[in-house]
């Protein structure tokens, strides 16, 4: 009998950084077939999805180690590619022409352990017992020959969901009420320039939905934090420490790549201001209520700005200095400071102060722009400080200290050329006095510098991640970093972890990082069981490390990311030999029937029965496989989602897939038009 050929593939979801090692986020099942369902599934909850293209063919496909290739698998004239990413599967459809309109149709079997749906902000969650989000459809797109991304909606029908934009965690989740769903994708076909791609994204949550380059993050007070701003799409997300997971909530009223802050007040609300956009910037300013998960506008800035800073005041007014507005290249600075009104939500000036863009809140409610005034919120007046001579103009981290002092550290300066400082200095409020510490490693930007719970500061920026500690005034080695980020946002969350958010151009802008502060220093291992934090899955067990003995019980003990879960609830683990954890018929000893799947795992298919044409190696469209009996397991190309798109837009064929190590940010450049993302 023909031997099935079902590819199945691990994911790792977010980079968490020294936390619990190498942790396996999901996996990804590729079937032998375009009509067939490929299946995802989440490592922590066995929350899973099977999902198959409605009007597929019964093509075979070609695989690779995460890519199968099904030629002209959809109505017979579309290609479909199934590439399995960092955290889940990107599907696309190769449209040569406008034959198929300008919809499509999946078919979508929630696993038993989906307890709810979720529709939201264009983004479809498939929502475990909690309420916690555990796997997700992206919002698609459709990208062009002209290299336009078109956006296309999501719809559902045959299922019941929950539209409502709070976020879900800890709500009873809507539950389907069906077994299946039929998920619609459409888009305005007469916009497209054929030949063009649908890419719709079916993954975990461990990382955001969309890109972020320069994203803004404010902690929520129930420990949640809110993310916003960093790309042309106004979609605003939340991540749940607790669980891990991101998800989506009300969609903002303006998009806002770059140059915002965004600041939680003391009755809980955000408040967001400014951008950066082409035409330079903006006084509109928005809030988000977590209670309602919405957006609404409030009272405009008296000056447009961007790339200012924002902090919240003793009596809980919000101060708002520095920045740049105007037309020139690079903007020119804005001198005027104002002041919000959380009460009437109005603004009022409250003087100039030229040349900084750095403002930091103070232990005694006051704020200092660096380097050039102190702010008191009882008097509305600036006073004068001790100029600091090493600050770059823009992109400079200022922390406050546990002690009350203030460390500034890095920044951009550009006259001709640019050029970034690592020079670091420490500001002492009690005698107006700036004091030069020794500089860091490596000379950085738009970094992050997060007060961690020991009285370290954590630095990340570029590929390197240094600690200053204040009490010795020197700069310690930190962990490693997944991906160089620059711009990006830092969360210190309630447990005294730090998550870092975006700050890369392209698809690593979805990712996120997470410090946990035991595992701060390098080979450092909590449980003492002889792993350090970057190798052991799980450094608050001295039970599971590398080299431990391991039992399909569950856990991963020896940190091999083997397949432990029961997606299916089946009874069977895969490490047990359940060869499908996504159809509960299928399972090591389960009864074979004639319905051309492996049932019982022993990897034939439909023994016993009347063979059909069996393999001779045939296949279909192009999908032959040689000595494989007709699987069509042959060998493509691997390649990348931006490359699968280019290939299928310009030249027809794959190419290469980008190695890690090539990956990198870009040089500094001028600040500049605003429009423009670092």
């Amino acid at each position: 009998m023909s031997r099935g050929c079902f590819l199945s593939i691990g994911f790792f979801g977010a980079a968490v950084v020294v936390s619990a090692g190498p942790a396996l986020a999901g996996t990804v099942s590729l079937p032998p077939r375009a009509d067939e369902p490929f299946t995802v599934t989440d490592q922590s909850s066995g929350v899973s999805i099977r999902v198959s293209l409605v009007g597929a063919q019964p093509v075979r496909g070609k695989f690779t180690e995460r890519t199968a290739v099904y030629r002209r698998g959809y109505l017979g004239r579309a290609d479909v590619e199934l590439h399995v990413t960092a955290d889940g599967v990107e599907d696309v459809i190769l449209f040569e022409d406008a034959f198929a309109g300008s919809e499509v149709t999946y078919r979508v079997v929630p696993g038993p352990k989906v307890a709810g749906l979720r529709l939201v902000a264009n983004t479809l969650e498939f929502l475990d017992a909690g309420g916690a989000p555990r796997l997700r459809a992206a919002p698609p797109f459709v990208l062009d020959r002209h290299r336009t991304k078109h956006p296309a909606r999501i719809s559902i029908e045959g299922c019941a969901f929950d539209d409502d934009p709070r976020p879900p965690f800890e709500r009873v989740p809507v539950p389907p009420g069906a077994a299946a769903c039929d998920v619609h994708v459409t888009w305005n076909a007469t916009e497209v320039g054929w030949p063009a791609a649908l890419d719709p994204v079916w993954s975990s949550t461990g990382n955001m939905s969309v890109a972020r380059a320069s994203p803004k993050a404010a902690r929520l007070h129930d420990g949640r934090v809110l993310v916003v701003g960093g790309t042309d799409d106004p979609t605003t997300e939340v991540y749940d420490p607790a669980s891990g997971t991101w998800s989506v909530t009300g969609t903002a009223l303006a998009a806002r790549s770059r140059g915002l802050t965004a600041t939680t007040l003391n009755d809980g609300r955000v408040l967001v201001t400014g951008k950066g956009s082409v035409g330079c910037c903006s006084t509109g300013c928005e809030l988000y209520d977590p209670g309602s998960g919405s957006w609404r506008a409030t009272g405009e800035f008296r000056h447009a700005r961007f790339g200012h800073g924002a902090v919240v005041l003793a009596d809980g007014t919000v101060l708002v200095a520095g920045g740049r507005g105007g037309l020139g290249a690079p903007p020119s600075r804005v001198p005027t400071t104002e002041r919000y009104d959380p009460q009437s939500e109005t603004w009022s000036e409250v003087g100039e102060v030229f040349g900084s863009t750095t403002l930091v809140g103070l232990a005694d409610g006051r704020a200092l722009l660096v380097g050039r005034a102190i702010f008191d919120a009882a008097s509305g007046a600036w006073t004068p400080t001790a100029a600091f001579a090493d600050v770059g103009e823009d992109g400079e981290a200022a922390t406050l200290l546990a002690d009350g002092r203030v460390l500034a550290s890095g920044g951009l300066a550009c006259r001709f050329n640019c050029s970034e400082f690592a020079a670091a200095s420490i500001y002492d409020t009690a005698i107006d006095q700036w004091t030069a510490m020794p500089p860091m490693a490596a000379p950085r930007s738009f970094h992050s510098a997060t007060l961690v719970e020991d009285g370290r500061v954590l630095t990340v920026g570029g590929d390197v991640v240094e600690l200053f500690n204040p009490a010795a005034s020197t700069w310690e080695a930190g962990p490693s970093l997944g991906v160089a980020r620059s711009n990006h946002a830092a969360a210190l969350l309630q447990d005294g972890r730090v998550l870092i958010i975006g700050g890369v151009e392209g698809d690593d802008g979805r990712t996120v990082e997470v410090f946990l502060p035991s595992c701060l220093d390098p080979g450092a291992d909590t449980d003492g069981d002889g792993s350090p934090c970057n190798l052991d899955c799980d450094d608050g067990d001295p039970l599971r490390h590398p080299g431990a003995t391991e039992t399909c019980d569950g856990p991963d003990f020896d940190c091999d990311l083997a397949n432990q879960f029961d997606a299916d609830a089946d009874g069977q683990r895969v490490c047990a030999g359940d060869c499908n954890d996504h159809d509960p018929l299928r399972f090591a000893a389960a009864a074979e029937v004639c319905d051309g799947a492996d049932n019982d795992c022993d990897e034939e298919i439909d023994e016993g029965c009347p063979s059909e044409g069996e393999g001779e190696g045939e296949g279909e469209g192009e999908g032959e496989g040689e000595g494989d009996g007709g699987c069509g397991c042959g060998t493509a190309s691997v390649a990348s989602p931006v490359w699968l798109l280019a290939w299928a837009l310009a030249r027809r064929r794959h190419r290469p897939e980008q190695p890690q190590s090539k990956r990198r940010l870009t040089q500094p450049t001028r600040p500049g038009s605003p429009g423009r993302s670092r």
